[in-house]
């Protein structure tokens, strides 16, 4: 410094903050330049993709914190107290931590991108594996950006002395303060450690079609704190992840989207049991929504005026059994109305004859007729 002409020397403390800051900025654009130079070049160089990605990634950081080590390389010529100074290189230190928070999310973030971009364009309907790992992969993204937000903040408290006496003060000065946080804390707490038993455990994964609530869908969303499922009418049905590990609900497709439906018919006691059985399979081979694994048909049981029975049949998946089922109600009940119309439920009573020979009533060969509802219509 005292190498420096006389009005160099003489600048307020003020003006030389004024060159520190200009300086930090300086530096931080040559090194963005810099790295967008370097990322340029290896563009023309073979085996350098994965350099590449990860200099796009850190630019913003790299230039934050080359602009805060000159920023802090110029503190000493301000002039200032050290109380000052100190205080500039804590903001600094700010600064930096946030810049190395950022690219440790942006470079996790790329991490997950790489390992997704292994299954775009698969059909997460018909691989169980896929669905398992995308699943994981959303539940962890979304996991390691809580940690490193949360691990960016502790550090950056840890750095500013003020604000790390006030955090202490707030969680030590009374034990009913700190009750009330860890309440208030305990349903977010609960969904963030449910998120990490569902992203291993796997009772669901996306895409899978499940019941809850009453409620048929399809599993569209995993979040750190909550679940959105597809309603089968396109409503969103929005569940705290909690919920899949406290209460029981049904998965359709846990191991597979392969799955049973059936359709009841409620017919006459004449029905030919054995050709509605041959016209079912005639009408499952006659449509794409059957997959061929099942077709059975049985009476499943006997009521006061109809025969229940049971159509049962595969199919691919949920959508396609509910569309296969209401095909084969429709197709069924045609066939009964054109072949067996006398099978179609029907209601039997009979008229028992020593009641129409009483008295009043009427008798045979006396010409009387039958009075009530049985009286035949009069003669013209």
């Amino acid at each position: 410094m005292n190498d420096l002409p006389s009005w160099i020397q003489d600048m307020p403390s003020w003006a030389w903050l004024c060159v520190a800051v200009s300086v930090g900025l300086l530096a931080g654009w040559l090194a963005h330049g810099v790295l967008h130079f370097l990322i340029r070049r290896l563009e023309h160089v073979r085996g350098t993709t994965m350099v590449r990605l990860v200099l796009r990634r850190v630019v913003t950081s790299a230039a934050m914190i080359g602009g805060t080590v000159a920023f802090v390389a110029m503190i000493p010529a301000t002039s200032y107290s050290a109380e000052v100074q100190i205080g500039f290189v804590r903001a600094a230190i700010v600064v930096g931590t946030v810049a190395i928070g950022l690219a440790a999310y942006r470079l996790t973030q790329l991490a997950f991108d790489i390992y997704a971009r292994k299954h775009d364009g698969v059909d997460l309907s018909s691989d169980v594996h896929v669905r398992r790992r995308q699943t994981r992969l959303n539940l962890l993204r979304r996991l390691a950006t809580v940690l490193v937000a949360v691990a960016t903040v502790a550090i950056v408290f840890m750095s500013l002395p003020t604000l790390r006496t006030i955090g202490v003060s707030l969680f030590a000065s009374a034990g009913v303060a700190g009750l009330a946080v860890g309440l208030a804390a305990r349903p977010a707490i609960s969904n963030l450690l449910a998120g990490i038993q569902i992203a291993f455990n796997e009772p669901i994964r996306i895409g899978d079609q499940v019941v809850l609530e009453g409620e048929w869908g399809t599993v569209e969303e995993i979040t750190s704190t909550y679940v959105v499922v597809n309603i089968w009418d396109q409503r969103r049905l929005i569940v705290p992840l909690s919920y899949f590990l406290e209460k029981p609900f049904q998965n359709w497709t846990r191991e597979n989207p392969q799955i049973l439906g059936t359709s009841m018919f409620y017919v006459d006691y004449s029905v030919p049991v054995e050709e509605m059985r041959t016209q079912l399979q005639s009408v499952l081979k006659g449509t794409k929504l059957w997959d061929g694994r099942a077709c059975a048909l049985q009476v499943t049981d006997l009521r006061e005026h109809t025969v229940e029975i049971r159509a049962l049949m595969s199919a691919k998946n949920a959508g396609s059994a509910f569309d296969l089922r209401c095909y084969v109600r429709e197709k069924m009940i045609e066939w009964l109305r054109a072949k067996y119309p006398h099978a179609l439920p029907r209601t039997r009573f009979a008229i028992d004859r020593k009641v129409l020979e009483v008295p009043g009533i009427g008798a045979a060969g006396n010409g009387a007729q039958p009075q009530g509802q049985w009286a035949a219509p009069a003669a013209n």
